[in-house]
Formats: structure tokens, sequence, C-alpha cells
């Protein structure tokens, strides 16, 4: 493993293994397909646990890891018995390698050539739908559209929400090229596919296309440094963050991207184990740690291509068990659109409640600190990261290191600000230190996974 560390708070401290009771695998919820191929889901059992009684997961895997059925061969003679066994052991090996090719074969297959349904582009969230015959996407004219659409398509996202849906000049997307467009054809808004939901044409007569919010997100009510080099925040500034606590302790920050999923980091419960559902709680609406609203887990996902040797794929998914009110203080933050650019220049920040110092304490209040975006080419170079930096990361700080994410800032989010909304752009995962001089925080860059997540949202929301 590498030297890099993953910014959990008191892993160390507070070592976990895990309780071979506590962990089972389901076959009937791998039967029913409920996770996403590649994918692991971590859910509370179905009947609640007594108190001090063992909780059970149900965890689903790829077909990897699935158990092989046994061979059972009867030899008709002892002196046959040795050459038996070995043709048996033979087969059995050869039947394993055969289902490992396949899985990973299908598991491949299905993750390249997965396309979300649904583009949102730019931070206009022009509408854009995948046409599989076709097999590109097609910009959604605004002549004819309904709002009843804009439920219809939020709900391909995941989100059983849709706040607006407006006109929105197709002249002003330039320098993108847009070359295929539709019009909806449906009335009713409540297409079993949305391949039958729209009807190519040359151009959109109006030359308008579709701006969709599926949320009401990025919208902090206070206007515009102990995350390391940073200051206190103020109640309202940063609704969407929350704090993860496993048995009541803080262990990674979060962030709200609808009523019912927060968005954390897949170290925070891979790394030491900390696998059962019900001992985690959700804080929100809250800046001080002492303080703030419960919710219960329903559901933890992580993406089945997260490695702990790389921090490759370092993103997770949790679902509450109830809805999350939404006030001044708790609000979604927005996710980045296709082709949404954020410069060097670009007002980003970090946020969390992780050690103020390399080897120091939590802060009790929440920290913030302005950071700077630097280029995967500067951040991979001999000098910084020399080549561990891959296209799902992104590096944040400064050559200095005077601003920085630390210990128990994990899954936290860093955020950009564009258009009067601020806009997630990187997930807290890992770095060398904290602070240090050419060892900038590394971030999940939430574009390159954006399909996994999207994905994730809508299988989940078909099964309920």
């Amino acid at each position: 493993m590498r030297k890099g560390s993953r910014r959990v708070s008191l892993f160390d401290i507070f070592p976990e293994t895990i309780n071979e009771q506590d962990v089972t695998l389901s076959e009937a919820a791998c039967e029913q397909g409920v996770g996403v191929p590649g994918d692991t889901v971590i859910s509370l059992p179905e009947a609640q646990p007594a108190d001090g009684a063992a909780g059970i997961i149900s965890t689903v895997t790829d077909a990897r890891k699935q158990n092989v059925p046994s061979v059972q061969t009867v030899c008709e003679t002892e002196t046959r018995a040795a050459l038996c066994s070995l043709r048996n052991l033979s087969r059995i090996l050869f039947f394993i390698s055969i289902l490992l090719s396949v899985g990973a074969v299908s598991l491949s297959i299905c993750l390249i050539y997965y396309k979300n349904p649904v583009l949102l582009l730019t931070s206009r969230s022009v509408l854009q739908l995948y046409g599989a015959r076709a097999g590109r996407y097609y910009t959604v004219c605004h002549q004819g559209w309904k709002p009843s659409h804009g439920w219809t398509v939020c709900r391909e996202l995941g989100f059983n929400s849709h706040t607006m849906s407006s006109p929105v000049l197709l002249s002003a997307m330039s320098p993108i090229v847009l070359e295929a467009f539709a019009i909806v054809n449906k009335t009713d808004g409540t297409p079993n596919n949305l391949e039958t939901f729209m009807s190519p044409v040359d151009i959109c007569p109006t030359q308008e296309g579709v701006s969709l919010q599926c949320t009401d997100c990025g919208q902090a009510s206070v206007d515009i440094p102990r995350i390391v080099g940073g200051t206190d925040s103020s109640l309202g500034k940063w609704p969407w963050q929350v704090s993860l606590r496993w048995d009541g302790r803080h262990m990674c920050g979060g962030s709200i991207i609808s009523s019912q999923w927060v968005m954390s980091a897949a170290h925070c419960f891979v790394l030491n184990g900390f696998l059962t559902v019900s001992r985690w709680k959700i804080h929100a609406g809250s800046i001080s740690l002492s303080t703030g609203i419960a919710y219960s887990v329903r559901n933890i996902y992580y993406n089945g291509l997260y490695s702990l040797e790389t921090n490759d794929y370092d993103v997770a998914l949790l679902k509450t068990t109830v809805p999350m009110s939404f006030s001044d203080t708790t609000r979604p933050v927005c996710l980045p659109r296709a082709y949404q650019q954020f410069q060097v220049t670009a007002n980003c920040w970090i946020i969390g409640w992780g050690h103020v110092s390399e080897g120091g304490q939590l802060s009790p209040v929440l920290q913030e600190a302005k950071v700077q975006l630097i280029s995967s080419q500067i951040c991979n170079h001999s000098s910084n990261y020399a080549g561990q930096i891959s296209p799902r990361m992104l590096c944040a700080g400064y050559p200095d290191g005077r601003a920085d994410s630390c210990q128990g800032d994990s899954g936290g989010p860093l955020v950009c600000q564009e258009g009067g909304l601020w806009w997630q752009v990187g997930i807290v995962s890992w770095g060398e230190g904290c602070g240090r001089p050419n060892r900038p925080g590394v971030y999940t860059n939430l574009t390159e996974v954006l399909d996994w997540v999207y994905h994730r949202l809508q299988m989940d929301s078909e099964a309920t």
C-alpha cells in the first residue's frame, strides 16, 4: 500500500475488525440483482436486531466473488481415487476459470458500454437523451416540452423531484458543438423507455433547448483558515456538509445530493471494515460536532472498482431511512454537469471537521479553506505525486501547503462556485501528510464517476 494517508479520523486510534457474525453473503439478494454489476451494497437487515445483538449485512458482489458449487464424483475403486480426485480438481479449476473469465468480461463490458440515458450539459444544465439504436445523444428541443416530462427524466437520473425546466438558447452552448436534436413525442410523460420518448429532428425549430433542474441545489443561505490553514465556518454557509458517525464518533464527511442521498468516499467504510450499517448515522444541519439532526442509514453503496491499493474510484453513496428535512441549514449541493469546466482560478473551497494540523486533533467547529485546482499534469510530476494520479482523481491546494484537507475530512466535498451556484467537483480522498509542500490534497474526480452515481441512484429508484 502506498505511503499516502487516507483522510479518515480515529482509524488508528480505534482499530476495528469485522466480526464474522456481522457479515453474511446473501445469495437471495444476488439472485434478485440488487447491486449494479461491480458494486457492493451494504444494507440494514429486514428486522432490526435487539439492543446488543449483532447486525447482519447483505453484501452483493460481482460474479468473480460468487461461490462455485462443488462437483461430486464417485470413484469405482480405491486405486482410481487419486486419479479421480485429480481429474475432478482439474474440472473444478477449469470451471472456476471459466466463471472468472465470464464474470470479468461481463463486468468490463457493463462498465465500458453503459451509457447514462440522460446528460445535463455545462452549468446551464442543457438536457440530452441517449438513443441506443443510433448510439448517440440528442439535444432535446424545448418545443413540445411539458413539466411532466421533467419528472420522467429526473426519475431516470434517480431523483424523485423536479424543480424547474426552462428554455435555453442553443447558441449559448458555443464552443460545444451540438449535432443531433429531438422533440418529445409523448404527452403523458411516463414512457417505458426514453428512446420512445423522443423523435429525432434536423434542428430545433425555435433554436431552444431544455434547461432541466432535478433538485434545488447549490444555494447557501449565507453569502460568501482548521481544515489545515482554514477558519471557522458559519451556519448555513455550506448546508450540504454532513458528519458521518460510527457509534457516535465522527469518522468522515459527506455531502447531501438529494433528500435521501449522501455522497462520501469508499475508503471510509472499506478501510477498516466499518460495514455494519446500523452503527452509522448522518448528522446534518450543524457546524458543530456536538449538535445536528441525526439520520439513520438504510444502504451504503461503494463502487466495485474501488482499490485500497491505489485509492482509485473512491466514491460511495449512503441512503437514509427517511428523507432529510431541507431548510436554510440543510440543502443539497449541485452535481457537476457534462463538459462543465472549472479553471484554476475558480472559487473553490474545502470543508470539514478534520485535524487542524498533521497529527493534531479534530476541530469541534466546521472549518473552511479556499484552495486552487491543480492540473493532473502538474500533480503527476515527479516533484509531486509522480504518476500516482489517475483520471478518477484531481488535486487541489497550494505548492506551499498553506491549505489542505486532513484526517477526518475524508468523504467531504471540494466545491466550486459558478453561475451563482455551488458545484461539487471532488470528494476528499487521500494525500501524503497534511499541508506539506508539493503534496496537495487528492480528491475523487466527480465528473469521471458521475455515470456510476446516476446509475446507482436509478437502480435503487427502480428497486423501490
